[in-house]
């Protein structure tokens, strides 16, 4: 007897998803072009009917895939592919409908990515998994997890102090520190241990420590966070600790609304664009627009200009990645900097990072698009089996933060040195009885 092929649709998530993209669309971009236009040199924001149809006609039939993809598969999953909705395809389709310099031909990678992504994510069934039957298993050491905290607060003071003991409290001062830091580099080593320090390690323990209830270090870990904070000014770290106090919010609500998870988050996220647009345009505040547009607009439009780029250039063929001590890069200073800057580099040189659709366009053109998707699902699903004895806000939370550092880094750095690998081994160190008695 045949199956019968079922439509999956949830009014509630179409909703949803409605709801962010106008808030999107007609709130959030519009004014994040007025505030910072003059870093969009030739571009102008302008509503173009052809390009708007072709990215609405995209949004529907993705919209079509997602309700159809994350229905009956496993609901942490099932999050991380509305982050990647929201973070990513939402943005890209309206960055391309409104900004005058995106083609038709350079939105097809991004789409192509996305379907495929969705192709990936549909093998997670919803079936009971014991973590013990997929995950790795290490031995538990008692007092590990305090060791890893003590140890790295004080690799963090020791940095802090031989970085003059900065104190960074606002935009311009966190400026300045990034391009001090670029002048100024730390060694290999130092730069992957601040990294891992900043953005898994301190967010990380913050959230387990806060749920085990142990608030002291849960506060260790978000202190000495804001000491390399104070290093580098990156912004976008602060986010994961507010991100996790938001979900905590919604776990503690979700009954009231008796909607799922996965989608009250979604209204959460528009909840923040609405008040970064209510900061920047009557109290003058725009540091959250920026922040937020960091990880949706920037990466969209950078991801576009490598399309339009490599489109004409040689490929990179992961020369500017594992390969990078082999083979050089045919782009003297890298092409994140040639992009930019062509060979007029300096320290104030914009640098055209990027990852998902954008890092394999660069790498292998569309056939990128068909491959990564696949090698990127298996890492989330590497790293979401090694987490099932911790508590579903933990789990959704580390997710976030993976995909969070995926988008603007490449496929390899991401696994190696962008906090995959990282993030796996400090699961694993915490996979103790303590967090299986966690309600949330």
């Amino acid at each position: 007897m045949n199956k019968k092929c079922i439509v999956y649709f949830d009014p509630r998530e179409i909703l949803t998803a409605l709801i962010y993209k106008f808030v999107f669309d007609l709130l959030f971009l519009p004014e994040y072009f007025r505030v910072f236009e003059y870093m969009y040199t030739g571009v102008e924001y302008a509503f173009s009917f052809e390009k708007w149809i072709v990215s609405a006609i995209f949004f529907v039939f993705s919209l079509y895939a997602l309700s159809n993809s994350v229905s009956g598969i496993n609901e942490i999953i099932a999050c991380t592919v509305r982050f990647m909705y929201c973070l990513v395809i939402i943005p890209t389709l309206s960055v391309y409908a409104f900004f005058s310099n995106v083609t038709l031909n350079q939105i097809v990678p991004p789409v192509i990515f996305f379907f495929i992504f969705l192709i990936a994510i549909k093998k997670y069934e919803k079936k009971p998994v014991s973590y013990r039957e997929t995950g790795m298993i290490f031995p538990y050491f008692k007092k590990l997890d305090i060791i890893i905290i003590l140890f790295s607060a004080g690799f963090a003071l020791l940095l802090w102090i031989s970085q003059g003991m900065p104190v960074v409290l606002d935009y311009s001062s966190a400026l300045e520190r990034r391009y001090y830091l670029r002048s100024n580099e730390m060694s290999r080593l130092s730069t992957y241990i601040f990294t891992f320090l900043g953005g898994i390690i301190f967010p990380y323990y913050f959230a387990l420590e806060f749920i085990r209830k142990k608030y002291f270090w849960a506060l260790v870990s978000l202190v000495f966070g804001i000491f390399l904070f104070f290093i580098n000014g990156m912004k976008t770290w602060f986010f994961f600790y507010l991100f996790f106090v938001g979900l905590l919010i919604i776990f503690k609500i979700k009954d009231i609304f008796k909607m799922n998870i996965c989608n009250l988050i979604m209204l959460m996220m528009a909840i923040v664009l609405i008040l970064s647009f209510f900061l920047s345009r009557y109290l003058g505040e725009a540091d959250l627009l920026a922040q937020y547009a960091r990880v949706t607009v920037t990466p969209s439009r950078i991801g576009f200009k490598s399309v339009e780029f490599f489109s004409s250039n040689e490929l990179l063929y992961l020369r500017e990645s594992i390969l990078r001590h082999f083979f050089e890069s045919p782009y003297p200073g890298g092409s994140d900097f040639f992009m930019s800057s062509g060979l007029n580099q300096s320290v104030n040189s914009v640098r055209e990072n990027n990852g998902l659709w954008g890092d394999a366009f660069r790498n292998f053109g569309l056939i990128g698009e068909f491959i990564y998707p696949f090698a990127i699902v298996k890492a989330y699903e590497i790293v979401e089996q090694n987490g099932r004895h911790q508590s579903r806000v933990m789990r959704i939370y580390i997710m976030f933060i993976i995909l969070w550092s995926s988008i603007n880094t490449s496929f390899f750095t991401w696994l190696l040195t962008g906090g995959v690998i990282v993030m796996i081994l400090l699961e694993k160190i915490s996979d103790h009885k303590e967090d299986k008695n966690v309600a949330l």
